[in-house]
């Protein structure tokens, strides 16, 4: 009789604590989804950490904050709350489409279109992911560097164009050439660069990219110009009875001819993305090729002033 009641005793107990906690997740219910309808993101998140602490686990409350955390553009943790609901529910779409966005805008695209290929083709052709583009996008920049010394340099002129392809979520390359020209005070110059940079995405948020810039310098020299060289100067009078004397050198100096340079500045970039910290390395090897032609010409003139003293 007595194992009985305790038996009993145990099954009030079981149904009264089951009673509770059917109150408190319907309580916790009703809040969230309040937060949510009212687009509460703040209260949401707050209340959402206080009852994940308690231990909570629930699809749609795990839904909901993950939204609150996606529309504070707190993407990680988004992501976070969109897992637990997939453990939730494994064939909810609304997590899986969740989960696609927050890991294309973190740039981990490879993720991302694992989650896209998880979505059924209703969901798919609203999206219209594309991992292959054979033109992503198009870089144009352009304009003119105002020079402070006109007499010495000129305004300098570049034109920068630059394309993107990609040819699947985890390979891509981006390539630019840049035109640059100027006037300067001993003649002009012009230059044109190219840049190719392969890029390969792998698991963790791992990126492998290799750099190559080719830069080819030309320039036409034309310059005169005239220095004046102070050789010796007496600082003090000289002793009686000895001489001295200044000279000045005229240097008439003349510069003509071409110079041109080729160079190469090859670089491998390894980056590991820890949330929003971006870690990189970088190891890069540059070379230089310069093809000098140009003659120097120097006239030179001496002015001599001599003094000769004597005692009186």
């Amino acid at each position: 009789m007595r194992s009985i009641k305790y038996i009993i005793l145990l099954l009030l107990i079981s149904k009264i604590y089951n009673s509770f906690a059917q109150l408190n997740a319907t309580e916790i219910d009703q809040q969230s989804y309040q937060y949510y309808l009212d687009e509460k993101w703040k209260p949401l998140i707050k209340y959402g950490k206080s009852v994940t602490k308690q231990g909570y686990d629930e699809y749609y409350f795990n839904l909901r904050l993950g939204i609150a955390f996606f529309n504070k553009y707190n993407y990680f943790k988004a992501a976070d709350y969109f897992k637990r609901a997939l453990k939730n529910d494994a064939s909810s779409e609304v997590a899986k489409e969740y989960l696609y966005w927050c890991n294309l805008y973190i740039g981990d695209e490879k993720v991302a279109a694992n989650y896209y290929s998880m979505l059924p083709d209703s969901i798919q052709n609203r999206i219209l992911y594309k991992p292959k583009k054979l033109l992503e996008s198009i870089f144009v920049d352009g304009g003119l560097k105002i020079s402070d010394k006109p007499k010495e340099a000129k305004n300098l002129g570049y034109v920068n164009l630059g394309l993107n392809h990609k040819f699947s979520s985890t390979f891509s390359i981006y390539h630019a050439y840049t035109y640059q020209q100027q006037t300067q005070i001993w003649g002009n110059f012009k230059q044109h660069q190219y840049y190719i940079a392969p890029s390969f995405s792998f698991k963790h948020r791992w990126k492998l990219v290799l750099g190559f810039h080719y830069a080819h310098y030309s320039s036409n020299l034309s310059l005169t110009n005239d220095v004046v060289f102070q050789n010796s100067k007496p600082t003090s009078p000289p002793p009686f009875g000895t001489s001295f004397f200044d000279s000045t050198t005229y240097r008439h100096q003349n510069i003509n001819g071409k110079f041109s340079s080729n160079s190469l500045y090859s670089q491998i970039t390894v980056s590991k993305s820890i949330k929003r910290f971006d870690v990189n390395v970088h190891f890069g090897l540059f070379s230089e090729f310069n093809k000098p032609n140009y003659t120097l010409v120097s006239h030179d003139s001496i002015n001599i002033k001599k003094c000769v003293l004597s005692i009186a």
